[in-house]
């Protein structure tokens, strides 16, 4: 409810961001309600889950009509600013419904074959996922690193170019016999101080 009356504000109020920002600082503006909606829809599966006395065949059924609003909702809403999150949500999804209809195929037959073969193509679409979404993220996590490493270098370019230039500098003051300088030690460090003869 604060979030509905204070969306216009959501993106300025500092005070907001600090306290509602995980529910929709990842969104759209659009979609500033779409962390609740996620939040709402698994509790609404987890209570399902457990309320539910129906045979599992009725539950998976229950469970892909969720799954499919929400997959519904999700294309019309298009929520994420970012396209990876968007397909990678997707894929999520994808992965949810073929678990839940490998279900829905070997209940109600007794054949061990076919539980596996389920299984395994439950499990591997799962894997799958997970693969596409650990490779994301490395690939972010090694983004990340590289601007490191390359602010480092720029750094050390930055020192060693300011050395030279100092350097460079009292050269060319001695040269020109304008400036003596003599090292002193101070509790801080060695400076340089011009003197004169």
């Amino acid at each position: 409810m604060i979030l509905f009356k204070k969306r216009k504000d959501l993106v300025r109020s500092e005070a907001l961001c600090v306290v509602f920002g995980q529910l929709y600082s990842g969104y759209t503006e659009r979609a500033f309600y779409w962390g609740i909606l996620i939040i709402v829809l698994k509790m609404l599966m987890f209570t399902l889950n457990s309320v539910l006395t129906v045979h599992d065949t009725t539950k998976s059924v229950i469970f892909l009509c969720i799954v499919q609003i929400y997959y519904e909702l999700l294309n019309r809403m298009t929520p994420y600013n970012d396209k990876i999150l968007l397909r990678a949500e997707k894929f999520c999804i994808f992965a949810y419904r073929i678990n839940l209809i490998s279900i829905l195929v070997k209940l109600p037959y007794q054949n061990q074959g076919l539980s596996t073969a389920c299984d395994m193509i439950g499990l591997t679409t799962s894997v799958l996922v997970g693969a596409f979404i650990l490779f994301q993220v490395t690939k972010l996590y090694l983004g990340t690193a590289k601007k490191f490493v390359k602010t480092l270098q720029e750094r050390r370019e930055d020192q060693k170019t300011l050395q030279k230039t100092l350097a460079a500098l009292k050269e060319y003051h001695i040269e020109k016999g304008e400036i003596q300088f003599e090292r002193r030690r101070r509790r801080t460090g060695i400076y340089l101080e011009p003197f004169s003869q």
